[in-house]
Parts: C-alpha cells; sequence; structure tokens
C-alpha cells in the first residue's frame, strides 16, 4: 500500500480547482479498480492490507479515514467529507490506469498553506474494532463516523481500543473478514508555494505471536498432556496511535494459553498456533509442560528472548514473535525465540 498526498496553494485569494489540492493515494492487499467485480476481493486474510467493500462493483468502498489538522490543532479536513467549516472537500479517485485509489483534499486557499499540519490516517475500524477517546465510545458499526466526529489533536492521541473484559486465560483478538485495526500520524510544513513532503507507516496496531513445537526426533513423535503458556503476553487494550510505553499503563495483562490431551506430530513436522495480540511492555516468561516416551518435561519461567538472547523488553505493533520448541534425538529440548516485522506495509504522504 502506498499513501501519496500531494498539496498545491496559490497567494491569490482564491480557492484552487478541485485535483489541485491534497492528494493521498493508496494501495490496498489487492489492485482496486471499478473493474473488480467479485465481492471480497480486498479482503486481505493477514489484515496487512485496507478492506475494500467490493458489494458495489461500481462503486467499491475502503475502510479508510483521513484527518487533517491544522496549527491550532483542530481537524480542518475529513475523508469520507463530513464538513468542518473551512470549505476543504474530499473525494475518493482513481489513481492513473486505476490501479490504485486517490484521495483527494481541494479548496485550500493562501491563508492555508505556509503552516504546519497533522496528517492522521485510520483503516480497517468499520464493524469491528471498539475504540474510546476518553469518556466518549465509539463502538463496532459506528466507528467510521465516530472517527470523522473528532474535532482535536489531543482527543485523537489519546485515542484507545475499549478494555475487551475477556478472561485472563487464552485471550487473543480474532479477526473479521481478514481486516485488522491501521493507524499512523505525521506532520509536514506546507510552504508559501505549496510544496512539502512527509512519508508515513500506515501499520497494524496489533502484534501476532506463533507459537511452534518441532520434531526433529527422526520418528513419529506423540505427547500427551501438552500445555503451553505465555505470561502477561496479551494486554486488553491498547492505543490506537503509536505510543511510547507501547501499552496505556492502567493495561491489564493476560496469558495465551495452547492445550492438547493428546498431539502426534509426523516425523520432521511442526505444529503451530497464533495469536493476535495488543503491543505491550515486558518482559515476559513462557511455561511448556508434556509427557513422551514415559518421561515427563516441565519447562517453568523460561524468558522470553529476542534475537540476540536478551529478555524480550516490548512486543511493538506490526511485530512477529515466534517462539519454537525443538525436540531432537535423545530427546534433548532447545528453545529458539525470534522478533520480527510481520510483512512491513510502508504508506508514502507527499507534499509537492
Amino acid at each position: 500500500m502506498l499513501l501519496w498526498a500531494v498539496v498545491s496553494c496559490e497567494r491569490e485569494e482564491i480557492r484552487p480547482s478541485a485535483g489541485e489540492g491534497v492528494r493521498i493515494s493508496f494501495q490496498a492487499g489487492n489492485p482496486y479498480s471499478k473493474a473488480v467485480t467479485t465481492p471480497g476481493d480486498g479482503v486481505v486474510a493477514d489484515g496487512g492490507g485496507i478492506f475494500i467493500d467490493n458489494t458495489d462493483p461500481l462503486n467499491p468502498i475502503p475502510d479508510l479515514v483521513i484527518l487533517l489538522a491544522g496549527p491550532d490543532s483542530s481537524i480542518v479536513a475529513t475523508y469520507p467529507e463530513k464538513s468542518v467549516g473551512t470549505g476543504i472537500d474530499s473525494e475518493l479517485q482513481d489513481s492513473p490506469g486505476a490501479t490504485g485509489m486517490d484521495v483527494v483534499f481541494s479548496g485550500f486557499t493562501a491563508e492555508q498553506c505556509d503552516k504546519t499540519y497533522i496528517v492522521y490516517a485510520f483503516a480497517n475500524t468499520e464493524g469491528m474494532w471498539v475504540m474510546t477517546p476518553g469518556a466518549a465510545s465509539m463502538t463496532g458499526a459506528t466507528a467510521k463516523d465516530s472517527l470523522l466526529s473528532l474535532t482535536s489533536v489531543a482527543v485523537i492521541d489519546s485515542l484507545k481500543f475499549i478494555p475487551w473484559g475477556l478472561s485472563p486465560r487464552d485471550t487473543s483478538l480474532t479477526l473479521k473478514s481478514g481486516r485488522l485495526p491501521m493507524s499512523a500520524r505525521g506532520t509536514v510544513r506546507v510552504s508559501s508555494g505549496g510544496t512539502g513532503e512527509v512519508s508515513l507507516a500506515l501499520i497494524r496496531c496489533v502484534a501476532k505471536i506463533t507459537a511452534s513445537f518441532v520434531n526433529n526426533t527422526g520418528d513419529t513423535l506423540t505427547l500427551t498432556n501438552y500445555r503451553n503458556e505465555l505470561v502477561g503476553i496479551s494486554p486488553d487494550r491498547s492505543f490506537v496511535l503509536p505510543h511510547v510505553p507501547s501499552s496505556p499503563v492502567d493495561t491489564v495483562a493476560c496469558n495465551l494459553v495452547s492445550l492438547a490431551s493428546s498431539l502426534m506430530i509426523p516425523k520432521d513436522d511442526t505444529v503451530s498456533v497464533s495469536w493476535i495480540v495488543f503491543p505491550s511492555k515486558g518482559p515476559y516468561t513462557c511455561n511448556v509442560d508434556f509427557t513422551t516416551g514415559g518421561n515427563n518435561y516441565h519447562y517453568t519461567d523460561l524468558p522470553v528472548h529476542d534475537d540476540h538472547a536478551r529478555d524480550l523488553t516490548a512486543l511493538e505493533r506490526n511485530q512477529h514473535l515466534r517462539i519454537e520448541t525443538r525436540i531432537s534425538k535423545g530427546t534433548t529440548v532447545s528453545f529458539n525465540f525470534e522478533v520480527s516485522n510481520w510483512t512491513e506495509k510502508s504508506e508514502i504522504v507527499l507534499f509537492d
């Protein structure tokens, strides 16, 4: 996905014609085109793209909200368009070649040049994610409308997901129609001539964890009473926009648990389980228990490391943590950890 934004302003006291304002272009996981006729083509299975509703093939709609904040920290323009009294309009257009989408903000005056703006982008919020800006709540089907109703930078920057209120065990978020929430924030200085440039990374607000068990014994492996527990690694909420630290101070930590009374793993094969979680602060530990060949294996409070064997201090948005338990010939058990970016999606916003 690529986001491109272009702004052009004149010193005359006139509003530029449509198409000469802020232009934001992006591509979802599947190329966008009004020629798309199959509903659901815009769904990206791992949540790594912007969800597109293709129910109406002649008018596919991206699950996208863009907010432009002015120097006084108030919102001056939105997409989809919602009047904020500044005269700036927004419109979804085909990009050249109809392979992507452009959002065009038009109607800027000379007074709106030579200023610094904040650009906010949110994707995949409709009908799924529960959020709160302070006391007011934004839930489910009204999430997009509620985002468009935000009026100040302070409220946007404090936006959090409402606690899920789930059990402290087996806690994980669930994908709906393959979509995951994404967000981005950046600033740009628009010169008196109407030029400037900023690049944004519109990335998932969540992280992924995969726990694997690898059979390197040279034969079929049967495990009984298998339990793999990751402790304190699944917070019940998070900020919608990137923050440091990566989780609110009032976050409630939960555990992730994988259980199997009997688990058969073919020779040289691997079984895995994955969770979707909010970002959180470490350190973390894991507990692994299983029985095989009449022997009991019990590992408690194992520190979760990064790739350099250091305690993992935080699991950040758009990261993928892999924890591998490997059993080799002679029933030697070892553990391996890997943290990587979860398929980076770079979005660039340009003012030129």
